[in-house]
């Protein structure tokens, strides 16, 4: 009788960590399922521009090559910063898909008129956009 209850009781025993065993497991992957998201902050991926298609392109790094900073001004407004390099001037302004940035240089007669042009992601996490997909999206309003 003695064996029979102890059969019994390892029998019950055993029953109970099986149940253990499966709530464990099933509470695990619920606890530690994936999230899927679109926000790159939370993936941990670098944060990338939007495609652009090309028939959208606002303005082209031709509508700014050799131009005086008036001439930009009346293009596409004020800097949102502008620095005096020598004699030379950096600018930058805030587009939508970048922060757009152009030095100034002296030509032959002194007048400064753009010479570079560069494209700068909007946040230090973001990849740089090419020049064309900068200019694409056109100042920020």
């Amino acid at each position: 009788m003695r064996y029979l209850h102890s059969l019994y009781a390892l029998k019950s025993n055993t029953c109970r960590l099986r149940w253990g065993v499966v709530v464990l497991g099933v509470s695990s992957v619920l606890g530690c399922s994936t999230i899927v998201t679109d926000d790159p902050t939370l993936s941990g991926r670098p944060r990338t521009q939007p495609p652009i298609n090309s028939t959208t392109v606002s303005y082209s790094p031709r509508d700014f090559e050799g131009r005086t900073a008036a001439e930009i001004d009346s293009l596409i407004g004020t800097p949102a910063l502008s620095r005096r390099e020598g004699r030379g001037e950096f600018r930058r302004y805030d587009f939508e898909r970048c922060s757009f940035m152009m030095v100034l240089v002296p030509d032959g007669r002194g007048i400064n008129r753009v010479g570079t042009l560069y494209a700068g992601a909007l946040s230090a996490d973001a990849e740089n956009p090419s020049l064309k997909e900068c200019l694409a999206g056109g100042p920020k309003r």
